[in-house]
């Protein structure tokens, strides 16, 4: 059973949109949280298939990736082409 103290639930959603609305994380670091918080897991093939990354390139994409997981922002699970990516 969840707990449902609501301080607990505040301090939840402030650790997951922290990066959203940090000024420091580029706009294409940004959108890549977005479809993380949007669809709970996200792989890189996944990112780069979508519409909203056409016009950025696949290894820019794995280097914000790289610098959110860093950061702490994101979270990545699993090694090569089985890594995923969450909140």
């Amino acid at each position: 059973m969840k707990n449902t103290d609501s301080t607990e639930t505040t301090e939840d959603c402030e650790s997951e949109n922290r990066g959203l609305y940090d000024l420091t994380v580029p706009p294409v670091g940004a959108e890549i949280l977005r479809r993380i918080e949007h669809e709970k897991r996200v792989t890189l093939a996944s990112l780069c298939g979508l519409h909203t990354f056409r016009n950025v390139s696949r290894s820019t994409i794995k280097h914000h990736l790289s610098q959110l997981v860093a950061r702490g922002y994101a979270r990545r699970h699993g090694r090569g082409k089985g890594t995923w990516y969450t909140l």
